[in-house]
């Protein structure tokens, strides 16, 4: 690139400080050169701790900002969609962490914003540019494992105690519980993996069952069929005894099968089970690394050298996924798609 790209990042909460920013910090043609957040503390905080030299209070002053032509959002759910048309409309490109949106309807007009505006917006699905993911899915699209016919994932972690996170469980803030929090994550974890094939049904169900306007889910399982035959399994969760979290991803093909958290792939080959796992550097945590690849990614995706692997459009997919997982447990019933 021939300058630098200045990004304003809007949100200076956890995802910001361990993940975007030392990402950013670590990688060439990128500056960071505006925070937002409406916690002055933290702001001071975060702004001389990386060397931010312009900080903002309120979003309307920073969205109208000349100091950057990206915006990063790092804030809680509800502000995803307004900081996003906002930032667009402003002529500004968009990276968005997850979840992307509280609602399909959210979403779509974020990109129906961006297709106006003639801007890049970008969902965070971090996960995709992890290390181990690349390979699991280059090993799946050469045919390594056969067919696949099933997916298993699942995400257990500790709910939350302090008050920083207690805007997940109000639903009009976050738009829904565990399941829009950790679940579309590993949705589009997995489908990324197998080639984004279409959905045929879901059925879902989970606690509390009807947890009323202003509360939402802290325990969901689902069963998604798709068009391919391969049918994914779903288990998320937030528990106050979960320790440690848990994270897995399984793979099951005809010709081998294949684990994540840490990568294992074991292949078929002439009756026997042959471990053909590559190697993952792991000098970097691999979440660490998936938000600088992600990033890495942007960049190339701005200067116009790639096409973006993860656009806003993908994430109006997956919130159409999720709706129906909602609707499904809600129903009691299956719910098919098309």
């Amino acid at each position: 690139m021939a300058q630098d790209v200045c990004v304003g990042l809007i949100g200076a909460g956890a995802v910001a400080q361990l993940g975007h920013l030392p990402a950013y910090a670590d990688l060439p043609g990128v500056r960071v050169t505006a925070v937002c957040d409406s916690d002055p503390d933290k702001l001071r905080s975060v702004g001389a701790k990386f060397d931010i030299p312009n900080i903002f209070d309120d979003f309307e002053s920073f969205v109208r900002s000349s100091d950057f032509e990206t915006v990063d959002i790092c804030l809680p759910n509800h502000f995803h969609a307004p900081v996003a048309v906002a930032a667009l409309r402003a002529g500004k490109h968009v990276l968005c962490e997850m979840p992307f949106s509280r609602s399909v309807e959210e979403a779509t007009l974020m990109v129906e914003t961006a297709a106006d505006a003639g801007r890049l917006l970008m969902a965070g699905y971090s996960h995709r540019f992890r290390r181990d993911t690349q390979l699991l899915r280059e090993q799946i699209a050469s045919g390594g494992l056969g067919e696949v016919f099933r997916l298993k994932a699942g995400w257990l972690r500790r709910q939350a105690d302090h008050g920083e996170t207690l805007w997940r469980e109000k639903r009009i803030v976050s738009g829904g519980g565990v399941l829009l929090d950790l679940g579309q994550q590993l949705l589009d974890l997995a489908l990324f993996l197998i080639g984004n094939p279409p959905v045929l049904s879901v059925s879902a169900s989970m606690y509390p069952a009807d947890p009323g306007e202003q509360k939402v889910e802290t325990a969901a399982t689902a069963l998604i069929h798709l068009q391919t035959g391969a049918a994914i399994n779903l288990e998320v969760g937030w528990s106050r005894v979960q320790d440690p979290d848990v994270i897995y991803l399984n793979v099951f093909g005809t010709q081998g099968i294949a684990e994540m958290n840490p990568l294992r792939i074991l292949r078929e080959i002439r009756g026997e089970a042959h471990d053909v796992t590559p190697s993952v550097d792991v000098r970097h945590h691999l979440f660490v690394q998936s938000f600088r690849e992600e990033i890495r990614h942007m960049l190339s995706c701005i200067s116009g050298e790639v096409e973006c692997i993860s656009p806003g459009e993908d994430a109006v997919r997956i919130q159409s996924l999720v709706r129906a997982i909602y609707a499904s447990a809600s129903e009691r019933k299956e719910v098919r798609f098309g």
